[in-house]
């Protein structure tokens, strides 16, 4: 049961998906009032099913054990067995919760503020007026500028680190006592990274919050956690303080994670003359609806009259923070969107006229992995027929070669084995869905891989794992790799050369 200054206790607690898929074993701990625990360990450990367990967010899944909580209404009750109308009345307002992918968990449709309110006036009754101010505030609270524009604007409006920050007013606006964050940091560079985890460390003082941490970045936890529990396919195999367990692990599964989170130069690559891509002058304009007081369409420069080579066989970093028009790039060499001026020319072909099979082509030679593996799989279809139905629509299926075979062997080149062919998405971590769209990609043959933040989502073992995969396929077959990111040290180690950019210019090349 519960010390005197615990808040949660989680006692034997076990997760099956399927009968032979047991995703959790007998895990075991506490959490105090005003701690900070982080869970952290490599993709598919059972991190974010330990997360999702706690407020029985696992509908499909088998759980066994106790998750008794402190709450102010009921004393300690067991959420694992406690009926559903009290479980409703606990979440979002003694327990809330940050998701990973925080755009996918607002209303797309919905202004910020107004859902931010809606959560309020759902667990509280307060006067729409009071409402609002209290909105206000905790918009101010979580360090968001302008608070009058986040509220009247919707997601898609907002910028990674902004929607981040709303997703946290959502869950703290009832003034929980704990808070649950799924990898909130993962798809951040790293200044925006820092600045959410200050912005954490002042609610939980502000508020007296504790908070459970999930996390596969282990170099970010030691000054920001209290205690860490370390998991390995599904058991618990290290827990202490923070500083403890980082700076003198016992067990060498630990060891190993915090020995790859550590990116040393790589080996000097081989480079080539002959080049495979040519931007030139491109410029990038977006527009942001019209103007009321002069009748005019508002625009947004996101890239700004850039140039750059890539050549065949090289891999070249494009490394700045949110916003300075990385992706931009990305989406305008494939077509996914138009460009106001300049030139791209693939193998000395410009692509600005291309349409039908041509463009087909261009789209199966040029492969882009995006940084949000969620939005890029159907959730309806399972992962296999999700690898089979580009390599019969390309008809990359050999004569007396089997379709699963190919499917299985792309699975193993991504570090997944045979049985997530039969999964759906909703049942892989953010880690492994990455890693199907990988799979997918390289599925293809492409001669040009643009990687948008793919790896943002990895732990440190599966990214040094796939940056090595990445490497080897670039001697063996000529890949050529554009590799979009915002952490240094993995630009650093990986690229051959590297372009840094800010506010849509290229601001230094190396």
């Amino acid at each position: 049961m519960l010390n005197n200054d615990s808040l949660l206790s989680v006692k034997n607690l076990s997760v099956r998906y399927q009968p032979d898929a047991l995703a959790l074993d007998n895990i075991s701990f506490c959490i105090k009032k005003s701690e900070i625990l982080a869970l952290t360990g490599e993709s598919g450990s059972g991190k974010s099913s330990l997360a999702f367990a706690i407020p029985r967010l696992l509908t499909d899944a088998q759980i066994e054990g106790e998750v008794v909580f402190d709450s102010n209404i009921y004393n300690k009750i067991d959420l694992l067995t406690c009926d559903s109308e009290k479980l409703r009345c606990i979440l979002g307002n003694e327990i809330s919760m940050v998701f990973q992918d925080s755009l996918s968990s607002l209303n797309p449709v919905i202004k910020c503020g107004i859902q931010i309110q809606e959560t309020l006036e759902q667990h509280q009754q307060i006067a729409s007026s009071e409402a609002r101010k209290l909105v206000m505030n905790t918009l101010g609270l979580c360090q968001l500028n302008n608070v009058e524009k986040v509220y009247n604007s919707y997601p898609h409006e907002l910028s990674g680190g902004q929607i981040q920050r709303v997703a946290i007013a959502i869950a703290i606006i009832n003034e929980p006592s704990l808070l649950i964050a799924d990898e909130i940091t993962s798809n951040l560079d790293s200044f925006t990274r820092d600045e959410i985890l200050d912005l954490l460390l002042r609610i939980k003082s502000e508020l007296s919050l504790s908070i459970l941490f999930v996390s596969h970045d282990i170099k970010i936890l030691q000054d920001f956690s209290d205690e860490i529990i370390v998991l390995n396919k599904g058991l618990q195999v290290e827990k202490g303080p923070a500083i403890n367990v980082l700076s003198e692990p016992e067990e060498t599964y630990t060891k190993s994670l915090i020995s790859n989170s550590v990116y040393n130069k790589a080996k000097q690559k081989i480079n080539t003359n002959t080049s495979i891509l040519n931007v030139e002058g491109l410029e990038i304009i977006y527009n942001q609806g019209q103007s009321f007081f002069f009748n005019r369409q508002k625009s947004f420069t996101a890239v700004d009259r850039i140039s750059f080579e890539l050549k065949k066989g090289e891999i070249l970093g494009l490394v700045g923070k949110s916003g300075s028009g990385k992706t931009s790039i990305g989406k305008a060499i494939v077509k996914l969107i138009e460009s106001k001026s300049g030139s791209i020319k693939f193998n000395e072909s410009p692509i600005s006229d291309l349409d039908g099979k041509d463009l087909r082509k261009l789209r199966k030679a040029i492969q882009i992995i995006f940084q949000n593996p969620t939005a890029s799989l159907d959730p309806r279809i399972n992962i296999g027929y999700c690898l089979k139905e580009p390599l019969l629509s390309h008809d990359l299926i050999e004569k007396g070669e089997s379709v699963d075979d190919k499917i299985n062997e792309l699975l193993l080149l991504v570090g997944l084995d045979q049985s997530f062919a039969k999964r759906l998405p909703d049942e892989l971590s953010g880690g492994e869905k990455q890693r199907v769209c990988i799979a997918r990609a390289l599925s293809l043959k492409p001669e040009i891989l643009i990687c948008d933040e793919a790896l943002s989502s990895l732990d440190s073992n599966i990214k040094r794992g796939i940056l090595d995969l990445l490497g080897s396929l670039r001697e063996k077959k000529g890949l050529s790799i554009l590799f979009i990111s915002h952490d240094n040290d993995i630009v650093e180690y990986f690229c051959d050369r590297i372009l840094r950019m800010e506010n849509g210019k290229i601001i230094s090349k190396q």
